[in-house]
C-alpha cells in the first residue's frame, strides 16, 4: 500500500509528457489499424508502434501478434491506462483472414521481411479489393534483405500505397540505397521513415537505496551479437586499475535471452546474468544502471540493422556509452543523452573508467559532481525520449490521415 501510495503521489506530481499533449489536444479520429508481428518477436517495435497510434484519440488498433512473450500485454495495457491511449485488442496472425468484409484503413507489418510471407493471401486480397486509400507500412529491421521482399512490395508502391519505417537513420539511408537498385520512377517516390522504436515503460520511481555503481549490457546473450566475452575482459582490467571502494561498489548487468555467457572467473563476483526477464522488471533492471553499454560484435549494427540497444537506453531511461561513430550511425541520439567516449582511447570500457575517475579521488571517495552528473544525464535521457515519442506520434497519424511527411 506504501508503494502503491508513493507511486500515485509521484505520478500526481509529473508535469504532463509530450505525448499527453498531443492526446490531449487532437481531434478524434475514426481510423482502423492492424497492427501485424508474425514473426514472434520484435516486441518493443510492436509496443512503440501501438503508442504512436494509440496517442490518436479515436483510432483502433487491431494487433495479430504470433508469440507476444516476457509479459510485453502488461506493457500495453499500462501504456493505455497510463496515457488514456486509444483502444486495442490482441489476435492470433490467423484470424487475419483474406475474405474479411471490413478492412483496415492502414496495415503496419512491424517485421516486414517476415510477415509478407506470412500474410501473402491477407495483402493480396486488401491490395484488390481494399479502399485505394488503404496504406501499407512496412518496418524493415535488415535493410539488406529488401530484394528478398521487394517482389511483394511493388504494386503498393506503384499505386502509392506504401511507406517503409526503420528503426534509426542509418538504415533509413541503406533503404534508400537499396531501393535504387530497382525501378526508380516507383521506389523514388515511396517516404521512408525513421522511427526509433521509444516508448514509455513504468520504471520504479522510487527505486530502494543503493550505492551500487552499475552498467549494463542488454539484447539477445549471443557473442555474434555483442562482444561479451571482450567487454568483461575490459572490466577485468579496468577493476585492476580502480580504487578498491569504488570496486567493492561495481556491478555489471547482462539482461536478455539466449545462449549462456562465459564469465571470467576474477569478476564473476560482479556480474549479474539475468535471463528472459518480463519487460517490467528487465526494463526496472537496466534502469538501475547508470550507464548502458552497446558492445556491439556485429558491424551491420552501423550499416544494415539497427540495434535494440539505443532505444533501450531511452525506454529504461539509462544513457548508452556511445562513440562519435555510434551517433553519426544513430542520428536521434543527443550528444546530451549519451555519455560521450571514443573508440580509439581504449573502448567502452575505457570510457566507462574515465567517468569514474573524473566524478572519484584517487582513493575512490565519490565527489560531489558524481550525483548530479547523473541526474543531469537522466533528465536530458527523458527529455530526448519524449521529443522522439512525439515525433513518433505525430508520424504515425501523418501516416493513418495519409497526409504524407
Amino acid at each position: 500500500m506504501v508503494l502503491v501510495t508513493a507511486w500515485l503521489a509521484h505520478y500526481l506530481s509529473q508535469p504532463k509528457s509530450r505525448s499527453d499533449l498531443i492526446l490531449n489536444d487532437a481531434p478524434e479520429i475514426r481510423a482502423n489499424v492492424a497492427l501485424i508481428e508474425t514473426g514472434g518477436s520484435h516486441e518493443e517495435v510492436t509496443a512503440a508502434l501501438y503508442h504512436a497510434i494509440g496517442s490518436m484519440p479515436g483510432v483502433h488498433t487491431s494487433m495479430y501478434l504470433a508469440m507476444p512473450r516476457f509479459g510485453i500485454e502488461n506493457v500495453y495495457a499500462w501504456m493505455k491506462r497510463r496515457y488514456r491511449l486509444s483502444t486495442y485488442d490482441i489476435f492470433k496472425p490467423y484470424l487475419l483472414r483474406s475474405d474479411n468484409s471490413t478492412f483496415p484503413d492502414a496495415m503496419a507489418l512491424a517485421t516486414c521481411e517476415h510477415d509478407v510471407y506470412a500474410i501473402d493471401a491477407v495483402l493480396d486480397y486488401n491490395f484488390e479489393y481494399g479502399p485505394k486509400s488503404q496504406i501499407l507500412v512496412c518496418v524493415m529491421h535488415h535493410v539488406d534483405r529488401f530484394k528478398a521482399v521487394e517482389q511483394h512490395l511493388r504494386r503498393w508502391a506503384r499505386a502509392g500505397r506504401l511507406q517503409f519505417m526503420t528503426l534509426s537513420s542509418h538504415t533509413s539511408k541503406g533503404l534508400r540505397t537499396e531501393t535504387r537498385k530497382y525501378d526508380q520512377s516507383i521506389y523514388d517516390k515511396v517516404l521512408i521513415h525513421t522511427f526509433p522504436p521509444v516508448f514509455p515503460a513504468p520504471l520504479n520511481p522510487n527505486p530502494p537505496p543503493s550505492d551500487r555503481i552499475a552498467i549494463a549490457i542488454q539484447g539477445n546473450l549471443e557473442d555474434t551479437r555483442r562482444d561479451y566475452l571482450q567487454m568483461l575482459l575490459d572490466f577485468e582490467r579496468m577493476i585492476d586499475e580502480l580504487p578498491e571502494p569504488i570496486v567493492s561498489r561495481l556491478q555489471f548487468i547482462l539482461a536478455g535471452h539466449g545462449s549462456k555467457v562465459g564469465i571470467p572467473a576474477k569478476v564473476m563476483p560482479y556480474v549479474s546474468v539475468n535471463f528472459s526477464l518480463d519487460f517490467i522488471p528487465y526494463y526496472n533492471l537496466l534502469h538501475e544502471a547508470f550507464a548502458l553499454i552497446p558492445a556491439f560484435a556485429d558491424e551491420g549494427y552501423y550499416s544494415s540493422k539497427a540495434s535494440s540497444s539505443v532505444p533501450a537506453s531511452f525506454i529504461a531511461n539509462t544513457a548508452i556509452v556511445g562513440s562519435k561513430r555510434l551517433q553519426e550511425s544513430y542520428g536521434y541520439l543527443s550528444q546530451e543523452s549519451i555519455w560521450s567516449t571514443d573508440d580509439a582511447e581504449g573502448g567502452e570500457i575505457h570510457g566507462i573508467y574515465e567517468i569514474l575517475r573524473q566524478h572519484f579521488d584517487d582513493n575512490g571517495v565519490e565527489r560531489d559532481s558524481w550525483t548530479e552528473s547523473i541526474g543531469a544525464k537522466r533528465r536530458a535521457v527523458r527529455k530526448r525520449a519524449l521529443e522522439l515519442i512525439e515525433q513518433n506520434t505525430k508520424l504515425m497519424r501523418a501516416i493513418v490521415l495519409n497526409q504524407g511527411s
